[in-house]
């Protein structure tokens, strides 16, 4: 009998706030991750949590807030998804090509 592995998922919201400039400003909320999307009288606010860096596991990205004002909204467009998360194995993978790319691009 072959034993098959249990794939693990999250799910992602993905926002795409189109401005009546006609500027798209995509932002994802990963819940899990500690992100948070809220629907305000006046805005959209979206606070995106600290994480790791992808490409030195010892570097944290900053908490950030950005509030989107609906007098300025054209659209909102939703999508969520499940996303599959990598084994370790590929996790470290593709950390060690994300930092090999940054530094040829650092020296560019």
């Amino acid at each position: 009998m072959e034993v098959t592995p249990i794939l693990k998922t999250k799910t992602v919201t993905h926002y795409t706030f189109t401005l009546t400039g006609g500027i798209h400003i995509p932002i994802s909320i990963d819940i899990s991750a500690g992100d948070s999307m809220t629907e305000l009288p006046a805005a959209y606010l979206a606070v995106l949590a600290g994480k790791e860096s992808l490409t030195d596991s010892s570097l944290r990205t900053p908490e950030e807030m950005v509030t989107i004002f609906k007098d300025h909204l054209l659209m909102v467009s939703v999508v969520t998804r499940e996303v599959e998360l990598l084994d370790p194995a590929k996790q470290e993978e593709l950390r060690l090509f994300l930092k090999a790319m940054s530094k040829q691009t650092e020296s560019h």
